[in-house]
């Protein structure tokens, strides 16, 4: 009986691989352009920009995840690492 099952589970799941393989609804994440996802993100990265133009940190603040497990390398050497407060006082 042990065998039978085993079998049944082998077939049904060679079944599965071999429909899935033979699929060609798959999309290519690779050559797909986006322009969405990419219009979204240019809209948002220039409000970036417009904000920190006008010094509105605490808009600027409310794009960064600060929290406990922040961390960011500052731009000179040796490339200490900072904290979310250290880098928040920096970058004011």
């Amino acid at each position: 009986m042990k065998q039978v099952q085993s079998l049944l589970i082998l077939a049904i799941c060679a079944l599965l691989f071999s429909c899935h393989a033979g699929s060609t609804n798959q999309t290519d994440f690779i050559s797909q352009e986006y322009t969405e996802v990419q219009t979204e993100i240019k809209t948002l990265i220039h409000e970036i920009f417009d904000i920190a133009k006008r010094k509105e940190l605490d808009k600027l603040d409310a794009f960064h995840l600060y929290g406990p497990k922040f961390t960011k390398f500052d731009d000179w050497d040796p490339l200490d690492r900072q904290d979310a407060t250290t880098a928040q006082k920096a970058e004011r």
